[in-house]
Formats: structure tokens, sequence, C-alpha cells
């Protein structure tokens, strides 16, 4: 199926119907990775009696699943049907699903019904989590998708696709373990889009490339063992196949600037309609919603035997909401894998890497917090004569220079996803940069408070030393 038309608009929303988000499956309550089905989440795919496509984001945690889905399929009143965090913490926890599908017309001009899903960030803090957890949820996404959106933050290199290989080998171990029990996955392999955000389009102009360039080139940065292949039928992969390619039919990769030049816009970016956001930004979301809805396909069960087959393999038979609730019931009762990693700790190098990052951020924060301070100085100087406008002005920039200090959480996150440390350890990292700058806004603000009585006195005492021969003259 080629997508002809999305509704009458963003998305496809035809009127205001409530569209909210609800939980599909639950975080346990205890870590054992198991994830727990929610009813109200299951009873939206059981009201879907005719054939329904799902298309689900998933990634690192902090890098705008919740935003791109919202942007891209919701534009408008709905845009933040998923709800955005503005912190370092992870804010989606579980996995959450559009209350009502999205109508689209496809090229032989039937309606095909879209449900969206939202997932909690893999490597999130703020709540209990782990390796095991985070694969047992790729693993279910990938089953219960017509197409997986993988959304990561710009820079990628090659560790970033050895940790999008690293998830679909979760999704291989998942199959792998539903065949063993004899619950043989039946459909066709879904189509991946690959979305980074806040990508910097001149990185590939400079280098003559274009997206496709870049994924190839990605591509290639990943080799497979060929562990674990048979389970898709076929043959051990060669050295340059990626593994990514075994488990998608296809795979796309669209680039997202920056939403917005401002840090705080896009620190709060649930505050701000669309309208005031970046061109480029939405282009480059209407390309990510282009990319998923190309070639949209229906959830099914093939008639042919076999584990994920290609399309040309496959005659699908779609299934209704019923049917495929009891395929999920079965897919997390008998595909739950565990990850070995989660027995396994590195303490020595995270202690010196984090030290390292705590150094850094402290020497940071205390250069802003010292150009902060020079500016109230200067601007008590320039605004120091006695006039209603001149006072107008120093509160003014007391509440500048105020604001900009709690700006720190922000910029100080901008720059621990742009480090290496978020991307190795981004639950600690997170965490160490949300305290230091609680601890360093309360240093700052101290400072700020001090230097503001100072110069307050400082203004006083310039007015009356002024003032002092007027008032000598009149005396005489």
């Amino acid at each position: 199926l080629a997508l002809l038309e999305v509704g009458l608009a963003f998305g496809g929303l035809s009127g205001d119907q409530g569209w909210h988000a609800v939980p599909l499956f639950r975080k346990p309550a205890v870590s054992t990775g198991q994830l727990e089905l929610v009813e109200e989440g299951l009873n939206v795919l059981r009201a879907q009696t005719e054939p329904f496509a799902i298309v689900s984001a998933v990634g690192p945690t902090r890098t705008g699943k919740s935003s791109i889905l919202g942007r891209a399929f919701f534009r408008g009143e709905h845009e933040n049907i998923f709800e955005v965090g503005s912190g370092v913490t992870s804010h989606t926890g579980g996995v959450w699903i559009a209350s009502q599908p999205v109508e689209v017309k496809v090229a032989d001009g039937s309606t095909l019904r879209v449900l969206f899903i939202d997932t909690e960030g893999f490597s999130g803090v703020g709540g209990i989590t782990s390796k095991t957890y985070e694969a047992n949820l790729f693993g279910l996404v990938y089953l219960l998708s017509s197409v997986v959106i993988f959304n990561t933050m710009f820079p990628v290199d090659a560790s970033t696709v050895a940790s999008l290989n690293a998830h679909a080998s979760h999704a291989l171990s998942m199959l792998q373990a539903l065949t063993d029990s004899g619950q043989l996955v039946q459909k066709a392999k879904p189509r991946l889009v690959w979305s980074i955000q806040s990508f910097n389009i001149y990185n590939l102009h400079n280098s003559g490339m274009a997206a496709t360039d870049l994924l190839a080139a990605l591509r290639n940065a990943s080799r497979a063992s060929g562990a674990g292949i048979a389970v898709l039928g076929g043959e051990a992969a060669s050295s340059s196949t990626w593994l990514v390619e075994r488990l998608f039919e296809q795979q796309e990769l669209v680039t997202v600037r920056r939403p917005h030049a401002s840090d705080e816009v896009v620190a709060n970016l649930a505050k701000y309609n669309s309208t005031i956001l970046s061109a480029d930004y939405l282009h480059d979301a209407d390309q990510v919603r282009a990319a998923a809805m190309h070639d949209l396909k229906a959830v099914h069960r093939c008639k042919e035997a076999g584990t994920v087959l290609t399309l040309s393999e496959c005659t699908p038979q779609p299934l209704v909401g019923t049917d495929f609730v009891a395929q999920v019931s079965l897919w997390l009762k008998h595909g739950y894998i565990l990850d070995r990693s989660d027995l396994e700790l590195d303490t020595a190098d995270e202690a010196e890497t984090l030290n390292r990052l705590r150094e850094r951020n402290r020497k940071w924060f205390d250069e802003q917090c010292a150009t902060l301070n020079e500016e109230l100085r200067t601007k008590f100087y320039w605004y120091r004569e006695e006039s209603a406008d001149n006072a107008k002005l120093r509160d003014e920039a007391v509440a500048a220079v105020d604001k900009m200090m709690k700006g720190f959480h922000g910029a100080a996150l901008s720059r621990l996803v742009e480090s290496g440390v978020f991307w190795k350890f981004p639950g600690k990292g997170a965490m160490l940069v949300e305290a230091q700058a609680d601890q360093a806004m309360q240093r700052c603000k101290e400072t700020l408070d001090g230097t503001r009585r100072h110069m307050e006195g400082w203004t006083a005492s310039h007015r009356a030393t002024k003032a002092t021969p007027t008032r000598l003259c009149s005396r005489l």
C-alpha cells in the first residue's frame, strides 16, 4: 500500500474526538523486566473491527520520541497527545497508545486506520528499569508494529549503530524464544524509519552526502556475527550484513533539524505551538511522516508458515483487534527474554568517567555564574542614576540573570547529550547533571543576591555622594 493522502489535516484527524494516550504496557512493580498488560490500552486494540496498522517510536531517553510523534502525525490541536517531558529524567514510562486510530487514504483509494505507540526511553532515570526490561520492550514493540521509528540524537557514530544492532538482537532473541515455545510469528517484517534529532545538515552537505549515503556508511560500521540468524530461516549472515536488515523489510534514515534556536523552547517544547517552531524542523517532521506512511500495511498473519517473512513471501490476512490482542498476550507470555548484561558491572570505568564529568560540569557552571554576575554588575553601573526608568531597568536586569540561571538545567543537559558520556552512562550521567545543576543554581543565586545587595548599596552611595555638594552649598 502506498500513501496517497493523510486525512484532512496533519495526522489525519477529522474533528475533535477526544484523542489522548492510554497505557498499553506498564513497568513491573519489581525489576523483573516482564512488561504487564493494561486493560485500557488493550481495549483500544479490541475496538478495532477493521484492518489497522501500528506505528511505534522507540529509542534512547530524552531524544524527542513523544515530540516527533506529535509534530509529525498530530500537528495542531492534538500535537501533545503523548506527554512531553522538560527535564533530564525520563518522562514516558512503559508503553502508551493513542486512544483512537488515525485514518489514512492509500493508493487504491481505501482507508487504513493507524494507531500510534510511544515508549519509554532506553537507559532512562526516574524509575525502575533494567537492560532486560528494555530488551523485552523493544522485542514486543518490534512484534506489534507495522513501522518502527527508531529515534536518536545527533551526532551518530558506530556506537549508535551498535546500540541499534543490540536492540535488533533482542528482537531476534524474542523470536527465538517464541519459536522454541511453539509460537511461530507468522507476519511480514516491519519497516524501520531511523529519525536523527537536532541534526546539523551542513555536516552532510560538507561531506557531499545525502541521508541515504549516511545510512549506508552507518550500516557498514556494523558487522553481524550471524549468530541466531537461523531462526529467520536464512543463511548465516556474511561479514558485511547488518543484523537490522534481516529483521526489517526496509530501512530509511530521516534527518531532523533542531526545532528552535532557543534552548528554553527546545527544553519545554510542549508549551509551544508548532507555528513558532523552525520551518526546517516541521519540514523534517513531514518527512518522518511520509517515510512511516509509505507502503504501510495492516497488522496481519501470513498464510505461509515461517517466522517474520519478507513481503514477497507473505500472503497477509489482516487481523481484527480481538485476534490481535490474543496474539499479543501469547507473545508476552512466551517471549520473555533475559539480558545477561544486567548481571555484569563495570564500576571502575563508570566511576572514573562520571568523576571527570562532574569536574567539567563544576567548571562550566562556575563560568556561567561568573558571566551572569558580571552582567548584573555592569547593568547596575549603567543604570546607577536615580530615575523611574533606571529603577525599572535594574529590576529587569535582576529578572534576566535569574531567568538565565534557571536555564542551567536545560543547557547542561544539551552539553551532556552532545558528549560521549551520555551514551555510555545515560542514566547516571543525567542524574549527576540534575544534582549538580540544582547545587550550582543555589550557589549562583547566593552570589547574585550578594552582588545585587552590594550594587544597590553602591548606587545609593553614589547618588548620595553626588548630592552632598548641593546640600553644603545650600547651607552656606
